[in-house]
């Protein structure tokens, strides 16, 4: 039986789906959604627009079914294995409770967004990260075997340019692959600040949209990024700056500092500019897509929540 469909709202569409992930107690890998609206920032404040998604739970008979059909139909494609036993269906019943635990707790850790979306920390970047921020990485290297067709980049840059158009602005697009992954880069020129948004969140958002497309386009795993003008390269900076600055403080004062809620990507950032640094530690800290990070010394502040291992955020000792 198909879950009932909510509705969420946000300022933008990550917001709104860490909303749901909240409300429903589960990852995002664990919901059907459905996206209403992308929302908008608006010219000077004014026309300002919530991102809107319909959000259920996916019906996990309904995959099965479809996995299971999906398995017959390749069989014409894969010899069949010889001597295979079958297996009476008490004991699939067994076997399938006692691994439904293990799997819904693989599928409460992070990914991204999207997840299609390439977020995730490189592997043991840092001793103090959580198991979810651990989790992140197994994903992000599962990358792509092969880089994209040149009439795939075409789509995709064409796209871009119709996304950008029904926005309202006119843009060059340019697209360029580096291990296997797609990097499109805006030249927004007058209107480079409105795509990028408030903190990134409108370039966030159209990131967000263009890898949903792409996904359901096209067949083959596509890893994508989304740039206007330096401002990833500059938001990375200003993190790193932040993140070296926040951990002399630290070491100074021997008190814990903590950056605001960052998404997973510049999460990543934060931690792997940190992990070097033997005399400090960095953790991820709360619930859903958006976590503040935590700088603290080895063995200091540290609490563990209840559920998933994470740490949790709380008064400073």
């Amino acid at each position: 039986m198909v879950s009932k469909k909510k509705e969420y709202k946000g300022k933008n569409i990550d917001e709104a789906i860490a909303s749901a992930c909240s409300d429903f107690e589960v990852s995002q890998n664990e919901l059907d959604i459905e996206v209403l609206a992308t929302g908008s920032a608006g010219i000077f404040g004014l026309g300002r627009k919530k991102a809107v998604i319909l959000v259920s739970r996916k019906d996990s008979a309904h995959e099965l079914e479809e996995g299971a059909e999906t398995l017959v139909k390749g069989k014409r494609h894969h010899p069949r294995k010889p001597k295979e036993a079958t297996v009476p269906d008490s004991e699939i019943r067994a076997k399938s409770q006692a691994t439904e635990k293990p799997r819904r707790h693989e599928a409460r850790k992070e990914t991204p967004a999207a997840h299609s979306i390439p977020f995730g920390e490189p592997t043991g970047a840092r001793r103090g990260s959580t198991k979810q921020e651990r989790g992140e990485s197994v994903r992000f290297d599962d990358r792509p075997s092969h880089p994209p067709a040149q009439e795939v980049l075409d789509e995709i840059k064409e796209l871009t340019q119709t996304v950008l158009r029904l926005m309202g602005y006119e843009a060059d697009v340019t697209l360029s692959v580096e291990n296997h992954k797609v990097a499109v880069h805006i030249q927004g020129g007058e209107n480079h600040e409105v795509i990028v948004g408030r903190e990134g969140s409108t370039l966030d958002a159209l990131q967000y949209l263009l890898r949903k497309i792409v996904s359901q386009k096209f067949p083959e795993k596509i890893t994508l990024s989304l740039d206007a003008g330096t401002y990833r390269q500059d938001r990375q900076k200003e993190l790193e700056q932040l993140a070296l600055e926040l951990a002399q403080k630290v070491k100074d004062t021997g008190k814990s500092q903590m950056i605001s809620a960052l998404n997973p990507a510049e999460r990543r950032m934060v931690h792997v500019v940190l992990q070097d640094d033997t005399a400090i530690r960095s953790a991820s800290i709360g619930e859903g897509l958006f976590k503040k990070v935590r700088i603290y010394l080895p063995g200091k502040g540290r609490k563990r929540s209840g559920r998933g291992g994470g740490e949790s955020s709380g008064k400073e000792e």
